[in-house]
């Protein structure tokens, strides 16, 4: 293995960064950075354009030989090996992914994204539920939607529960929060 492991076995400040940007959107857009769980997620992540900046697992030698391949393919990613307790602590999910991956913030600003001449433009005016979105961002996917507006202060499109109910779709369409319209 290429570059170094950090071992992370008590809430230290990375741990709590980590933490933060999982739970708080606030604390996500303030570290530029965003947690990405669920296998499939992941997977499109690592097939998208978007840069991956850690690499979060429990144990390196456990891990799949998919997973050693991916850490082998991001040799600029910080990897972070956290105690079995804390990785569980941060994952959703009982059976949590074998890797959890941080990418950095996507391009927010609309003059910054290129659109056809005839763009197909999805706008949602606060969305409410996090699963809900991320199956609405897939279908946005499957029907090649353009760009996806999101309209004032609903759920936060890139909390890791959207992202992973997303499938990986989020990785895909542009999308663009906006204040509300009122």
């Amino acid at each position: 293995m290429k570059h170094k492991r950090i071992p992370i076995s008590k809430s230290n400040a990375t741990y709590q960064i980590l933490q933060s940007i999982k739970e708080n959107r606030k604390k996500r857009r303030q570290h530029n950075e965003i947690l990405v769980e669920g296998i499939e997620s992941i997977k499109q992540l690592f097939q998208s354009s978007f840069e991956v900046k850690r690499i979060l697992f429990k144990d390196y030698e456990s891990l799949s030989q998919w997973a050693k391949d991916r850490i082998l393919e991001y040799p600029r990613s910080e990897l972070l090996e956290l105690s079995p307790e804390l990785y569980h602590n941060l994952a959703d999910k009982e059976e949590p992914a074998e890797i959890m991956v941080t990418t950095v913030f996507p391009v927010t600003d609309l003059s910054q994204i290129s659109l056809t001449s005839n763009p197909l433009i999805l706008i949602l005016d606060r969305p409410g539920n996090y699963g809900n979105l991320g199956s609405i961002l897939r279908s946005a996917n499957s029907f090649a939607v353009d760009l996806v507006l999101i309209t004032g202060h609903g759920v936060d499109p890139w909390d890791p529960r959207v992202i992973r109910s997303s499938l990986g779709a989020i990785f895909y369409t542009p999308l663009i929060p906006l204040e509300s319209h009122q």
